[in-house]
């Protein structure tokens, strides 16, 4: 397997990383829209990457899955990306700055305590992982 490093907040060269992962399991049957992970951003950072992995979503029908940025828990309130998926499909949604668009304070730019959330509109039956990684500004 090889070595491993716990903790989500490190310095490689100078450079220092913010890297988060969390698994969701919901089995309720609930329509509303709802937080599957949430990273709350400890400094002014700049996203790299955020993926949602969908690897199991049992019940219900086409669901709409988004990332986005907020000041606030459990919102969305600059959006970073959506997607479908019907039922029994598996699918990942990536979120990055590797657009090559430079911009004075763009939308992948965190402030501290601002949240990087991906949201769904219904939760019945999903499973999966999120993971994202930010460099300090």
């Amino acid at each position: 397997p090889g070595n491993e490093v716990q903790g989500n907040e490190f310095v490689v060269g100078g450079v220092k990383e913010l890297s988060f992962s969390s698994g969701f399991n919901i089995t309720s049957n609930v329509l509303a829209s709802t937080t599957l992970c949430m990273f709350r951003v400890s400094a002014t950072s700049t996203l790299i990457f955020a993926s949602g992995q969908v690897s199991s979503s049992t019940q219900g029908q086409t669901s709409q899955y988004e990332w986005g940025k907020s000041t606030a828990q459990n919102s969305t309130t600059t959006s970073l990306g959506t997607f479908s998926l019907a039922t029994l499909i598996k699918g990942t949604l990536v979120a990055s700055s590797t657009n090559g668009v430079a911009a004075v304070d763009p939308r992948e730019v965190f402030a501290p305590n601002d949240y990087l959330t991906l949201k769904v509109g219904d939760t019945r039956g999903k499973q999966g992982t999120c993971r994202a990684k930010l460099i300090v500004n």
